[in-house]
């Protein structure tokens, strides 16, 4: 059977991922998780992480030479996370976070395709959060226990829920059947 390894630094991240891809690749490939720190000590047919996150680059550079394949997770909001937005007063600074102000701005452009577009929007890290003059904040669900308690200075906290996209989904399946 199909190997497939999902890599991480977060325990939300790499449940979300190991939940979502292990549904996709079912009876297909077995999915396991391994620590960025250990990705070494690995050995997989494909090896999945955040399209856009920090070490996604690296990874694709360590298994570039190899018969290794290394797919970006691309994630969208799912219909309910588009309802919890919307449901925040239009004209609201929202402070968008995640773990690097690359991602922020990435979940904060995730949010835009979706039409939320009446707000007055904020990117930065999580680290930045108490440094943030908006109403509230909204953060990728899986991201929620990188919060440290007061970071949000009492404003509200939305967890957006996300999932993989149904082209990366196809990506994940054809990788899994070339294998």
């Amino acid at each position: 059977m199909v190997k497939a390894m999902v890599v991480g630094t977060h325990i939300g991240t790499v449940d979300l991922l190991q939940r979502r891809v292990g549904g996709i690749l079912k009876d297909i490939a077995k999915v396991d998780v391994c620590w960025f720190e250990d990705l070494d000590k690995t050995d997989a047919d494909i090896y999945i992480s955040y399209a856009h996150g920090m070490r996604f680059p690296l990874i694709k550079e360590k298994f570039k030479n190899t018969d290794k394949k290394v797919i970006g997770a691309e994630l969208t909001i799912l219909p309910v996370g588009v309802r919890m937005l919307n449901a925040v007063p239009k004209g609201q600074k929202m402070g968008v976070v995640a773990e690097h102000l690359r991602c922020a701005n990435y979940f904060l452009s995730e949010i835009i395709r979706t039409g939320v577009l009446d707000y007055k929007f904020s990117a930065g890290p999580i680290s930045a959060m108490k440094d943030m003059d908006v109403d509230v904040y909204a953060i990728p669900e899986e991201l929620i226990g990188l919060v440290k308690k007061g970071d949000n200075r009492g404003k509200s906290l939305i967890q957006i829920p996300r999932t993989i996209t149904p082209m990366c989904a196809a990506e994940l399946i054809n990788a899994a059947l070339e294998v």
